[in-house]
């Protein structure tokens, strides 16, 4: 109880009393030790495993087979979050076995669950959904809404959402979508912090993709603020993660960076191989949008030595190497994209990002045809799984591709697609700030001749963002107090303030406070 609550020092001493006594039998001791590892996964990986391991070397001791599944099962989820899927994967399938043999049936649904993950973890989605929804049965049957939350909160993790968009989708988002809200409706009855929490931040990455980034904010800022409150730090990095995957779709860069280089930093003290990869291709994904290539490619390069030589047999070698793709990407390396982009494909990553960034690189090695077939792939990818995010950019990259051959009424018709959605997911954006600077950079990204120009914001000639930032100058704040107030950093503030003095032809901080004061209120949100 006190777990659940998130008292985290009263359940450590609680367990750590019982493994202590001389009066617990092997079961009682078993039991005692997984839950203290459980416990230590929300903080420290390292001292999970340790649990663990003496859970096990207890449980083979004794003659009773289900004690040592219970053990198994546990110690294989933690070898998923370490990126060892081989391992996950043998000890998870001895312990479903051994329930199967038991009719444990809620052995085997638990254990389900946790192969579920395991194969999520290893990129093996479609047998991931099939132990998830036999396992979801089993558990609504035993009645166990805890581990059922569970279950239906990770599904949508299967769906091509943020975490996921290089592979190729088990179920549509929308289908997805149905599992995470009924799993955030169970959460909310039995208010359980951490299981609300984790139910949250997994459903904002999908109903983010879908367009709904409002919601997804909402949801992934609740999860943060619920994970923190209880002390849960894996759940506060995925919240993070959440919100830095939000704001890269957002191109909101900045404000992804800070949720993400935070998480980073947790994500290392917590020793988890699965979220530090998948932190570092959302870092990658940030800075590529900051133009700060540099660092994108060093991060990848720092985190994958080997190249293309790396395999990819785990969700978190995929993650890194999805990075690695759009770093080469953007740094007009074609040959390398094109390589990398076979690599992930022979090794079934051949989802929207990748389909999209393939023919890119087929584009600019001047492979024409190849290229439009790949983008018409990407295209009806995102359409058929509800990537709308994904769709709009890949729309717009085709609205400059086919107007560059001359396809001018095609080209109009994918303009107006991406300018649809584009249009959808401002609208629903509560913060004016937020929603103009998303509009000016998402349409500038489509061609000028196809582009509308009547949503543009009237803020003369500047961006939101550095609309938004002169008004703070006109409030005399230094560029470090508004690089506190707007969550960017000093340097950003600083390239905004000369971007705009540039634009308006002033010398001085003052002409621009000038300027700003002498302009009609245009309501932001800092």
């Amino acid at each position: 109880m006190h777990e659940a609550l998130g008292g985290f020092e009263q359940a450590r001493s609680d367990y750590e009393y019982v493994i202590s006594s001389d009066q617990a039998d092997d079961e009682t001791m078993v039991g005692a030790l997984l839950g203290l590892g459980l416990l230590w996964a929300s903080r420290d990986y390292t001292r999970t495993r340790v649990h663990y391991e003496r859970a096990i070397e207890i449980a083979r001791k004794h003659t009773d087979p289900s004690m040592l599944a219970r053990a198994l099962s546990r110690i294989g989820n933690w070898y998923s979050n370490a990126g060892r899927y081989s391992e996950a994967r043998e000890h998870c399938d001895e312990a479903l076995l051994i329930f199967r043999a038991q009719d444990d049936r809620r052995g085997v649904a638990e254990t389900l669950d946790l192969l579920g993950m395991t194969c999520l973890m290893g990129g093996r989605f479609d047998d991931s959904l099939r132990f998830f929804v036999e396992a979801v049965a089993l558990l609504e049957e035993a009645g166990d809404r805890w581990t059922l939350i569970s279950s239906l909160a990770t599904i949508p993790a299967l769906s091509g959402t943020y975490q996921s968009a290089f592979m190729k989708p088990a179920l549509p988002l929308q289908q997805a979508q149905v599992y995470g809200d009924r799993a955030l409706s169970l959460a909310q009855e039995v208010a359980v912090p951490a299981a609300l929490s984790y139910t949250m931040w997994q459903l904002s990455f999908c109903v983010g993709t879908q367009g709904q980034c409002q919601r997804a904010l909402n949801l992934a800022r609740e999860a943060l603020e619920i994970a923190t409150g209880v002390g849960h730090e894996q759940w506060a990095i995925a919240a993070r993660c959440a919100l830095g995957a939000i704001h890269i779709d957002l191109l909101d860069s900045d404000r992804a960076l800070l949720h993400l280089r935070e998480a980073r930093g947790l994500a290392a003290e917590l020793n988890s191989n699965a979220w530090v990869s998948q932190i570092t291709a959302l870092l990658a994904y940030a800075l590529v949008g900051c133009d700060e290539l540099d660092e994108a490619a060093a991060i990848v390069s720092d985190f994958e030595p080997g190249g293309l030589a790396v395999g990819l047999d785990s969700i978190a070698q995929m993650w890194v190497a999805s990075a690695a793709l759009e770093v080469a990407d953007a740094l007009g390396d074609h040959e390398v994209a094109l390589a990398r982009a076979g690599q992930m494909k022979a090794a079934g990553c051949d989802g929207t990002l990748v389909e999209h960034i393939e023919g890119r690189a087929l584009l600019g090695l001047d492979r024409r045809d190849d290229g439009r077939a790949a983008f018409d792939r990407a295209a009806s990818s995102a359409r058929e799984n509800g990537q709308r995010t994904s769709l709009w950019r890949i729309q717009a990259d085709r609205a400059a591709l086919l107007s560059q051959f001359g396809e001018r009424e095609e080209a109009r018709r994918a303009a107006n697609e991406a300018l649809a959605i584009i249009d959808a997911m401002a609208e629903d954006l509560a913060d004016p700030a937020l929603r103009e600077d998303f509009i000016v950079k998402a349409y500038s990204r489509i061609p000028a001749s196809l582009r509308k120009t009547s949503a543009v914001p009237r803020t003369g000639g500047l961006t939101a963002r550095e609309y938004e930032v002169a008004q703070q100058v006109a409030q005399g704040l230094s560029n470090r107090a508004i690089a506190k107030r707007l969550v960017l950093s000093t340097r950003t503030v600083e390239t905004h303030v000369a971007n705009a003095m540039s634009k308006l032809g002033f010398a001085s901080r003052s002409q621009l406070a000038v300027w700003f004061a002498e302009r009609p209120v245009i309501e932001t949100v800092p």
